[in-house]
């Protein structure tokens, strides 16, 4: 993470309203950068300073809020009864001739009024558009059925009225969904599979496997080398003059090996020119669906299906890949994944009126050398 993202989420990293991997990942930019730490301590000082001013204000008197107070004490109406007159006679006069009890009267309805105009500018500002943007991205439909699961947010980047998010699937595949913040829902989104190995790091990668005694019996048993990609471990997002870019930090390749109809994996550490483990790719499931209680995927799919360029993409082979419901701000949605080859199209449908609001394809990113992402322009 760089120092000016850092920068940008300071206030929020100290109010602790980021994502716990935001929290996690400047805390962790703050250990290894002076000049970050001491920009953190200075807002953490300002903090401080207003926080003390308040808790000053409430131990003196403010003239106009004693002059509303002495204002409701001397307009106060209630029984008529002499016992009662006469109690609020001597309790007006002791507070009014009583320097003490009208500072603490006077600093306790200052400290009211702070605590109350804080708690509405809090209400008012709500979460961090970055915590914001990840949960609209996390609670959309279309996000689950990319990933064909549950999404974790892995970073997220706000401009203007629009969040950048990078999810992570539980198959390690990761989605860049675009949010529009002020109509609190997804308006774009792109499929971030690995990058294929070329050149020497394909070479090195081959070296490396060739080297290992279990590759070595499988090779000699009839296994092949299908296809070597990057394996990143972690993705990093940034974002300027509206253009996002993703990078990775990792150094771990994959090796596909076929035989048989059966398919392993060997992850391979460039770096350190060693193998890490050789495990077997089990298929994926026919379809993956998740809806919430009372909602039936046939019906999703049936109402899917009842739109003319759905029948027209299932007519040229496009299976139903995965259905999935909304949840939070986008409970009443659905989406139905369609995929034909390395093609893919979210259907997007509104469960309240069960029509098809939109159909878009998702395209996947482009990987150039050195692994830098952009989305390929539409």
């Amino acid at each position: 993470m760089r120092c000016k993202r850092v920068g940008k989420k300071l206030l929020f990293y100290l109010d602790k309203e980021l994502t716990a991997k935001e929290q996690q990942a400047i805390q962790s930019h703050l250990s290894a950068c002076p000049s970050c730490r001491k920009e953190l301590e200075s807002l953490s000082t300002t903090q401080d300073v207003l926080r003390l001013g308040a808790q000053a204000t409430a131990t003196k008197v403010v003239p106009w809020a004693w002059f509303e107070l002495r204002q409701c004490l001397s307009d106060l109406k209630g029984h008529r009864s002499v016992r009662f007159d006469t109690w609020r006679s001597r309790a007006r006069e002791f507070v009014v001739r009583n320097a003490t009890v009208q500072l603490v009267l006077g600093g306790a309805l200052a400290a009211a009024l702070i605590i109350g105009a804080l708690l509405s500018i809090r209400e008012l500002l709500g979460p961090s558009p970055e915590a914001l943007a990840a949960r609209i991205a996390a609670d959309a439909p279309e996000v689950k059925a990319l990933l064909q699961g549950e999404p974790s947010t892995n970073d997220t980047e706000v401009v203007n009225s629009t969040g950048y998010v990078l999810s992570k699937g539980p198959t390690s595949e990761y989605t860049l969904t675009y949010v529009d913040l002020v109509k609190e829902t997804t308006t774009k989104q792109f499929r971030l599979i690995n990058p294929t190995l070329k050149g020497e790091d394909k070479a090195k990668a081959t070296s490396i496997l060739e080297s290992d005694l279990l590759a070595q019996r499988l090779l000699r048993t009839g296994w092949v080398m299908r296809s070597a990609h990057l394996m990143p471990s972690k993705l990093e997002l940034d974002v300027s003059d509206n253009q996002p870019r993703v990078w990775s930090n990792g150094s771990e390749a994959g090796v596909l090996l076929v035989a048989d109809e059966q398919q392993w994996l060997a992850r391979i550490d460039l770096l350190g020119g060693d193998v890490l483990d050789i495990s077997r790719v089990l298929a994926p499931k026919r379809s993956w669906v998740s809806v919430d209680a009372g909602q039936s995927s046939d019906e999703i799919i049936r109402i899917a299906r009842s739109d003319a360029r759905v029948a027209e993409l299932i007519d040229r082979g496009a299976r139903v890949t995965s259905v999935s419901t909304g949840r939070g701000r986008m409970e009443g949605k659905a989406s139905v994944l369609l995929s034909l080859g390395e093609e893919r199209w979210i259907v997007k449908i509104d469960m309240s009126d069960r029509t098809v609001t939109s159909i878009y394809g998702v395209p996947m990113a482009t990987w150039d050398k050195g692994y830098f992402f952009q989305p390929k322009s539409e």
